[in-house]
Formats: C-alpha cells, sequence, structure tokens
C-alpha cells in the first residue's frame, strides 16, 4: 500500500472560533441607586385663590425651566429609530425632567394676576409628561419586538443544545443556532431601563431565556470538546495495537505481525482518519480540540513511520538456464536484498557449471522482513540457507565437496558461513586467509544438512 501521508484536516475556519459567545444582556444601568430608583412624579399643582398670589415671574421662571427639560426629552426621543433600545439618554432626560419638577412648590395661590402664567406651567408640565410617555411608549414597542425575537432564537440554540451527548459527532446545529442569535444580536445595542412594568417584565423574560441557553450552551460545548478529546484517543489505542503487532513481527512472526500492523494502517487511513476529519469540520476551533487533533496528527504520523520503516524485500526469480536452482520449502520465505539475490545466482550458477548439480535454496526471508521461525537470524533479507544436497549431513558429509562449495560461497561474497563440520570450517578459514578473502566460517551445531550464509 503506497501512502503519500496520512493527515487530519484542518480545523474549519475563524466563524465559529470560541470567540463566538453568547451576548450577554447589557446590565441595567446602575451606576447609583439614585439613578436607577426613577423618580416618582406626582403631577398635581394646587391652586388656591390666596394672597400673597405668587409671583408671575416665579412662575415664568418654573415654566422656562419645565420647557428645557421637556425639550432634552424630546431631544432624546427624536433619536430614536425601530431598533432603538439605548435608554440611556432619554432616562437621564426624564429623570431631570422629574427631579426638578419635584423640587417645585405643591401650592400656589392663584387668582386673575397670575393665572396665565400658572396655566401655561401646567400647559409646560402636561407636555413634559406626554412626550416622557411617548418615549417609554417607543421603547415599549421596541424592547418588545426584539424580546419576541431573541426569546425564539435562544429557545432554538437551547434546544439544540441540549441534544449534544457523548455519542454526538456533529455540532453545526448548535453553531447554526448561535450564529443566528448573535447575527441577530449583534444589529441592536442595548441599555435598558425598567422605565415601565412592561419593560421590566420583557427584561425577565429575556434573561431568563438567556440564562438557561447560556448555561446548556456552556455544557454543550464542553462536552463535544471532551467527544473530540474521546475520538483522538481512540488513536493512541491503534498505536499500542500497532506497536504490539511490531513486537510480534520482530520476535514472534514477522507475516503475522506485519499483516496486523498493515492492517491497522488501513483501518487508520480508511475509516479513522476520514471519520476524525469530518468531525473536526463540525465543531468549533478551540485550545483543547486543537490539542486534541494535534495529538491525534502526532500518533498517525508515528503510525505511518512504523509502517514506512518496514522492510519490502526482492522475491527470489523463477530457475533458469542463468539461474539454475532448486527449492525446498515455502515461497513466502523466499525473499531478500537485491544482492543476495545475486549472490545466490553467481553461486548456482558457478556450482552447477564445476558440479553439474544444482544447489537447493531454503529459507531466505518474509518479503517484509521480521522473525521468521525457527531462526533467530533471517531477519534482514541477507541471510539464506543452503543444500548441496550431494554433500551428505555432518558427520556422514563428503567433506571434500562441502570444502569445495564452501569457498565457492566466500569468493562469492559471504561474510559468514554457518556450518556444522568442524574440519571444514577450518580448512575453508585457513583457505580464505590465505587468499585475502575477507569472509569466514563458523562452526553452528545446527547446521548439519546445509549451510546458512550471510552477506
Amino acid at each position: 500500500m503506497n501512502l503519500n501521508g496520512l493527515k487530519i484536516s484542518a480545523l474549519i475556519e475563524d466563524v465559529y472560533d470560541l470567540a463566538i459567545c453568547i451576548n450577554e444582556l447589557t446590565d441595567l444601568s446602575k451606576e447609583s441607586n439614585s439613578n436607577y430608583v426613577l423618580p416618582i412624579l406626582d403631577a398635581e399643582l394646587n391652586a388656591t385663590s390666596c394672597s400673597p398670589p405668587t409671583p408671575e415671574s416665579d412662575l415664568n421662571n418654573y415654566r422656562r425651566n419645565i420647557e428645557g427639560y421637556s425639550r432634552s426629552v424630546s431631544n432624546a426621543i427624536n433619536g430614536i429609530g425601530a431598533r432603538g433600545l439605548q435608554m440611556g439618554e432619554f432616562t437621564r432626560a426624564r429623570n431631570n425632567f422629574v427631579r426638578y419638577f419635584n423640587t417645585l412648590p405643591s401650592d400656589y395661590c392663584i387668582g386673575s394676576s397670575n393665572r396665565d402664567e400658572f396655566n401655561a406651567l401646567r400647559n409646560s408640565i402636561s407636555n413634559g409628561i406626554n412626550q416622557i410617555n411617548r418615549g417609554i411608549n417607543i421603547f415599549e414597542s421596541n424592547y418588545s419586538s426584539y424580546v419576541n425575537q431573541a426569546v425564539p432564537l435562544l429557545n432554538t440554540l437551547n434546544r439544540e443544545s441540549s441534544r449534544i451527548s457523548p455519542s454526538s459527532r456533529d455540532y453545526t446545529p448548535v453553531l447554526l443556532a448561535l450564529s443566528q442569535y448573535n447575527s441577530f444580536a449583534s444589529g441592536y445595542s442595548l441599555e435598558i431601563w425598567n422605565l415601565s412594568q412592561q419593560i421590566e417584565n420583557l427584561s425577565l423574560t429575556l434573561s431568563s431565556a438567556l440564562n438557561s441557553a447560556n448555561n446548556v450552551f456552556r455544557r454543550s460545548f464542553e462536552q463535544i470538546e471532551a467527544n473530540v478529546e474521546s475520538e483522538s484517543r481512540k488513536f493512541i489505542s491503534e498505536n499500542t495495537a500497532a506497536e504490539n503487532a511490531f513486537r510480534e513481527w520482530e520476535n514472534i512472526n514477522g507475516k503475522t505481525g506485519y499483516e496486523k500492523f498493515r492492517d491497522i494502517v488501513v483501518h487508520v487511513s480508511r475509516v479513522m482518519i476520514p471519520s476524525f476529519n469530518s468531525f473536526l469540520q463540525k465543531v468549533p476551533r478551540t485550545q483543547r480540540i486543537q490539542e486534541a487533533a494535534g495529538r491525534a496528527q502526532e500518533v498517525v504520523t508515528h503510525i505511518e513511520s512504523g509502517y514506512q520503516a518496514f522492510p519490502t524485500f526482492n522475491k527470489l526469480p523463477s530457475p533458469s538456464t542463468s539461474f539454475p536452482y532448486e527449492k525446498y520449502g515455502k515461497d513466502e520465505r523466499k525473499y531478500g536484498e537485491q544482492r543476495l539475490i545475486d549472490f545466490l545466482k553467481s553461486v548456482s550458477l558457478t556450482h552447477f557449471n564445476d558440479t553439474g548439480k544444482k544447489l537447493y535454496f531454503g529459507d531466505m526471508q518474509l518479503e517484509h522482513g521480521g522473525r521468521i521461525s525457527p531462526h533467530v537470524s533471517h531477519k534482514e533479507g541477507i541471510d539464506a540457507d543452503i543444500d548441496p544436497v550431494e554433500v551428505g549431513n555432518v558427520p556422514n558429509n563428503n567433506k571434500t565437496l562441502a570444502l569445495a562449495t564452501a569457498k565457492r560461497f566466500l569468493s562469492g561474497g559471504a561474510r559468514i558461513v554457518f556450518y556444522a563440520d568442524e574440519d571444514v570450517v577450518n580448512d575453508a578459514n585457513t583457505w580464505a586467509s590465505q587468499n585475502n578473502i575477507s569472509g569466514r566460517l563458523k562452526k553452528e551445531d545446527g547446521h548439519k544438512n546445509h549451510f546458512h550464509i550471510r552477506l
């Protein structure tokens, strides 16, 4: 299997960053208790016929001040649009009007000389109160529209968030609901004052929906992060299995160990990575999630590098006139480095030309290396068991033919030749030393009926 890299995909873009959060309802303005507690307006002025009459200048001064505060209220109202929920300027103008009004005398001596001024004062007060009520009505309408749109969006967010469980692998419905609420709320700037009972009730409704959605959303967020971490840990389990397969390849059975490792790589590349990548495309970019994805990538890279480290040896070609030999044992054990194949071809042809007999090739190596029972060696693609059958078995072997065969192996480039006959070993090594050949025979009692050559 040719791998061009096993990659965990990049996370989705910043649109789903952790920075996205529920827009918190702006706190009710509470700079001080006096600002928050709206002063009460008692609009009654008591007029009686008494003496001396309230000075006209006082009444005119009261009226001019009331009109000034009333204009401030009117100006604040004129700036309110359909999305206007910045109640601060209006509320401060309203409070200034009321506070000034509450400083006015409650009892007046009114007669024919000052009645017009008194009526003008009352009209100015009435006009100011009407302006205040108009502003409150506008804010009640705007806020009601806002809450009536926000609450269903928050309820949707609450509902989608509550569906996230340990088995969830798609967070996009929650993110979509959150995005829809944020898109709506971002068009507003809130500064809410409890100007009326209706506004206070609306605030309670919105706060309840917001707090509920926020709490459930936060829990779901932590859950989806935990789910990504859980999915990431599955790669660690595969890595443990791969390490066990490698130990089996190295120490127990090279064929089954390699096949287990290969099956793990196939499962990781074809099943786990596509599934995990799909999952990552459906979750937000958070530090926990990025760290989990990073850990998964580290494991995948480790598994991939381990798989690519397995050798791939060349198969022993079929016999031919230029490569005369016979074989015994299983074909799956007849692989090696190309230089081993070239060595076997050379010595087989030389032996055939010298004796008219063919060498028999037994165990070499598995295609992808590893332990090949019952051998301790035969792991690196440079070992081969060779049986010149006419030599016979030690101690009833043809020493002359055995020595000649050993010399061919050393001349051909064998570094070590294992054989059980001590006389052949000694004579071959003496000959190699005399002829400046670096290879040597070693006595090995387990090789009585064949030679074991190592390049």
